[in-house]
């Protein structure tokens, strides 16, 4: 019953670890909803987890890029609206 509760707990641990380490995180909502697609079977193969697992959550973790250089926009989708 409140195990979706304790991993949102786990997860705001690990965001406030990594940042204190200096690292970035991104967590990605979408990734249960993608892993019960039946296409994925080979993607939680390949992580093993076991059949009786059930995925909350996933967290992207690496290392910053404080200043990334701006990527080119294309003006012509830019519309003004007066």
């Amino acid at each position: 019953m409140y195990s979706a509760f304790d991993c949102g707990l786990l997860t705001q641990n690990i965001l406030l670890t990594a940042e204190s380490m200096g690292l970035g995180t991104c967590v990605v909502g979408s990734i249960p909803h993608v892993l019960k697609d039946p296409r994925a079977a080979d993607v939680l193969e390949s992580l093993n987890f076991p059949e009786n697992y059930e995925v909350i959550v996933g967290i992207c973790l690496g290392y910053k890029d404080e200043s990334p250089d701006a990527k080119q926009r294309d003006p012509e989708k830019v519309r003004y609206i007066e």
